[in-house]
């Protein structure tokens, strides 16, 4: 599997700073996030590691997600677009460096149909925000402060090893997610929630 073809996967699935966080416990001692269910409009911008038989690639990504829309445009370390993907209710579109474009009618159809096979796709919208999807069981881990520390879903290992604080909620700023001997890093720079956080 190449870097550009799982990073194309990656991003399709809507869809720095590290610290060591605290022991972890099972159950959350507060609820903290509460008006992420609220989110509808957001945004970020940050950097993207993969990892996979000791071979690593690195990129940067910016995400924006506006109701049912979400663009994504992914860019190499030298600032140069890779790949940008506009998908809608009905309609999804990746456009690649040299200006092929594909469409399909969802993120998992376009995903089978140019890489071959897929992520959990309704699941990364949860884990993005630092919480599992609502789909499938998840035993989640906590830390003191209420925040997610890590869990497992789908086949996928899930850790968050830093928050920051976003218009009154805590929205990872790190997360480690591990699947047979995959790894990929993401590192959120900035957040924007637009006017719809609660």
């Amino acid at each position: 599997m190449n870097f550009f073809s799982f990073f194309c996967a990656l991003i399709l699935a809507i869809a720095s700073g590290c610290t060591t966080i605290q022991p972890l416990g099972s159950s959350p001692p507060v609820s903290t996030n509460d008006g992420l269910i609220q989110l509808v409009n957001y945004e970020f911008t940050g950097r993207i590691a993969v990892k996979q038989d000791e071979k690593g690639n690195y990129g940067n990504i910016r995400w924006m997600k506006r109701g049912t829309d979400t663009e994504i445009t992914l860019f190499s370390p030298l600032g140069q677009v890779v790949a940008h993907i506009h998908s809608q209710s009905e309609t999804v579109t990746l456009t690649v460096a040299d200006q092929r474009k594909f469409y399909a009618e969802n993120e998992e159809v376009l995903m089978r149909q140019v890489l071959g096979y897929s992520v959990p796709i309704k699941g990364l919208n949860y884990w993005l925000l630092g919480r599992p999807a609502l789909s499938s069981p998840a035993e989640q881990k906590f830390r003191p402060d209420g925040l997610v520390g890590g869990f497992q879903q789908d086949g996928w290992s899930i850790g968050y090893t830093d928050y920051m604080a976003v218009g009154g909620l805590e929205l990872p700023r790190h997360m480690v997610l591990n699947r047979d001997g995959l790894e990929i890093r993401l590192v959120i720079d900035q957040w924007n929630l637009g006017t719809d956080a609660k």
